[in-house]
Parts: structure tokens; sequence; C-alpha cells
């Protein structure tokens, strides 16, 4: 439509600026002690969705290593922190067991979920895309939800592009979470038995479900696990909109250990 009546009607994201970058106290010019990070790759995305992730662990004097392999086990020897990124396909008896015991000496382990995605073919059909995330979770007493969160009344541009709040809650062994707000893209929910809660979305976001709307969990820290209901926040160009660059830092820095 001819001006003005197209004024308004595409909403304005949020200014996209900085970098991810960790604190000095986390590098090893910092004196922090060199740390290996393992992502997994099975899970159903691009290495430039991680490279924010990657660069930042780098550029700090650390090691990132893609990829488990055939033996997940022999690879967790090696490594200090696990990155898990919407596994598309299950993991065994042997491998569960593998991971616990690398978190029970001490491993750092991420988790980033995501909801069930609905694939149109080229053909026109359609395909539901699962996160198989409810394994290993499931062994710290974490839920991923299966729906994404979407709010119409506060959000970046978009239904889906929510907004979450730190909620200042604080763990001996989770470091507290600096941020004021980050926007994540088509999350879900994420619910802990004893967990810390770092981000809740606002009471007006709603489930893709159905009920009524309310603050939802979508990080949380139990221990040396952190947990996240959405994999976006650290993919270009959504890495550094609102506060994500420091959230994303922050993921890192829970990686790399005190």
């Amino acid at each position: 439509p001819p001006t003005p009546y197209a004024e308004g009607v595409v909403a304005d994201r949020i200014a996209a600026e900085g970098n991810v970058t960790v604190s000095e106290e986390f590098t090893v010019d910092g004196g922090h002690e060199e740390r290996t990070v393992l992502i997994e790759e099975t899970g159903a995305f691009d290495q430039s969705d991680i490279r924010q992730l990657v660069r930042a662990t780098t550029m700090a004097g650390h090691d990132v290593q893609l990829g488990s392999g055939p033996d997940l086990e022999s690879s967790l020897n090696g490594a200090d922190a696990y990155v898990l990124v919407a596994p598309r396909t299950g993991f065994s008896n042997s491998e569960v067991e593998a991971i616990k015991e690398f978190t029970d000496n001490g491993g750092r382990l991420i988790l980033l979920g995501s909801p069930d995605l609905i694939r149109v073919g080229p053909l026109g059909g359609t395909a539901t895309v699962e996160t198989d995330m409810r394994q290993v979770a499931g062994e710290y007493g974490i839920v991923f939800g299966n729906r994404y969160l979407f709010d119409t009344e506060d959000n970046d541009a978009n239904h889906r592009q929510i907004f979450a709040e730190p909620t200042n809650e604080t763990f001996p062994t989770v470091p507290e979470l600096d941020t004021d707000r980050v926007v994540l893209s088509t999350a879900t929910h994420v619910d802990s038995n004893d967990g810390t809660v770092l981000l809740r979305t606002p009471e007006t976001t709603k489930l893709s479900s159905g009920g009524e709307a309310d603050a939802y969990p979508v990080a949380v820290a139990d221990g040396n696990v952190l947990a996240v209901g959405d994999t976006e926040f650290v993919a270009e160009p959504n890495h550094n909109v609102a506060d994500n660059e420091e959230f994303a830092a922050y993921v890192v820095e829970f990686a790399l250990g005190a």
C-alpha cells in the first residue's frame, strides 16, 4: 500500500549490536585453566548457528571440538564441557550413563533445546521434527516442553520472538546472571525439579497448545547443568539482539566453569 498506509505495518526489531565476549577472568591469558568444550553435532543445526559460541570460546584461548564420533565416552574423557544443541537422535543407555558419569566427575553440561517443529515438504506434505532431549535431561530432573511459546502483547516484532528476563534467583553453584532482557525465537519452556530458574518470560506469554498466559521458565541451572529452551538466541543474526550477547557469553562462561 502507498504511504502513509504502509507506515507501521511491519514492526522493527530491537537493535542488534555487540559481540559474544567472555569476561577476562575466563580467558587463558587472564589466568583461567585451558578447557576443552565438546559440541554435539547430532542436532539439526548448521555450524554457522553456533559460530558465535565457538568464536567466543576459542578467542578466550580454549579448545572446541565438534562431534563426539562413534565413541561418546572416549570423547567425554577428553572434554571439560559437553554442549547438546537440539539433538534429533536418541542416546543409548550406555551413552546416557557416560554423560551422567561425566557430570558427576565435574564436567559441565549445556542443553539447548527447542519445541517440536512442523516441516512442509516440497510436495506439500508435513512432518513433525522432534527434539530428543528427554533421555539426557530426565537424568537431571529437567523437562523440555514440546510446544512453542508466543506473546502477542510484548515481543520483538513477531509473536514467536518472545522476551525473557532474569529472575535474580541464586544458588552457590550457579553464577549470577547479570543481564536485562534477552530475545528467544521459537522457544519452549524448561521445568526443573530442584534447579535454579535463570530466565522467565513475561506473564503475557502463552503456550501454543492453549491455556492461560503465564510467566514460563525458559532457562534453568542445576549444579553444573544448564538448560535453555531455545537454540536460536546464539545463532546469527539473533546473537546480539537486546542482551543476547551477554546471555550467550554467560552460557560459554558456564561451560568453562569457575
